[in-house]
């Protein structure tokens, strides 16, 4: 045997009558007056160049890589806040947080992996990193923009928004009126309090956003929330109507509102308050 690989080695490889057998076994163009390796690799160098240029044109990625994606660490502590208040988005970039530090990968690709069975978008997004392209493909159905770019663009498109009421302040039912003096600066007052977890479930979709999905991304979610008369806490919150066209967004809005805890005024007769509360977001030029 060793014989052999030395006698293989000390000869040229074209040479070798056995060995161009085989070769024109693959490459029946070849005469036995040209020299098979000379047209092999001339054909191999041919055939890349129209393959490399069809990748090019066609072969672009219609979706953002997930690792490009970095949560910056100034957020931390504020996802990792309302994360234990159960706003599920921020759970889930504090998973994807975590992943990128390297931390225990199993444990935080099966968390985000159950938030996209929940119907989080984002987290179907993060899991294909590393839990393969069929959560690409569930994140696309579920409306996440950065999973597939020309069918969002394409439904962005088509698809009509739907416009809020005009809501330039907070409103309220009329049997409600009395108390809205009561609580409307106290409103105001919790929901700036609450301003950058509110600000955080818009612009952590924006990350990664191709230009021409961006410029549409952007508008007014109107979201109610109840408070109730006894502890003033808020008892339910959900979307009425958005204009951006993406189910989380608005669902994180919803969660960060329950969260929120009122005073009940003393001395006066307490009233449940049912609050509309419109939240605009717009792209920074």
């Amino acid at each position: 045997m060793a014989f052999s690989m030395a006698y293989l080695a000390h000869r040229p490889l074209t040479q070798h009558v056995w060995l161009k057998r085989k070769i024109w076994m693959f490459l029946p163009i070849v005469t036995q007056k040209q020299d098979s390796e000379f047209i092999f690799w001339r054909m191999l160098r041919y055939s890349l160049i129209p393959i490399g240029l069809l990748c090019l044109i066609g072969c672009r990625s219609d979706s953002t890589r997930p690792d490009t994606i970095v949560v910056p660490s100034r957020l931390e502590g504020l996802i990792e806040q309302w994360c234990q208040r159960s706003v599920d988005s921020m759970c889930i970039d504090l998973n994807w947080h975590r992943l990128k530090q390297g931390a225990d990968i199993s444990k935080h690709v099966d968390s985000l992996i159950e938030y996209c069975e929940s119907g989080q978008s984002s987290a179907c997004f993060y899991a294909s990193a590393y839990a393969g392209r069929r959560f690409l493909r569930e994140a696309c159905s579920l409306g996440e923009t950065r999973a597939c770019h020309r069918k969002a663009s394409d439904r962005l498109s088509l698809e009509p928004v739907t416009e809020c009421a005009t809501n330039p302040q907070i409103e309220t039912s009329p049997l409600e009126a009395k108390n809205l003096s009561l609580y409307k600066a106290q409103i105001r007052q919790k929901i700036g309090h609450a301003a950058p977890a509110f600000k955080h479930c818009y612009e952590r979709k924006l990350t990664g956003m191709p230009e021409t999905i961006l410029e549409r991304f952007e508008g007014k979610v109107l979201i109610q929330f109840h408070i109730s008369a006894h502890t003033g806490e808020v008892v339910r919150s959900a979307p009425v109507c958005s204009e951006i066209q993406d189910e989380e967004v608005s669902r994180c809005l919803a969660q960060v509102a329950k969260t929120l805890k009122f005073s009940i005024p003393e001395g006066k007769e307490r009233v449940a308050m049912t609050v509309n509360y419109p939240f605009i977001f717009s792209v920074a030029p």
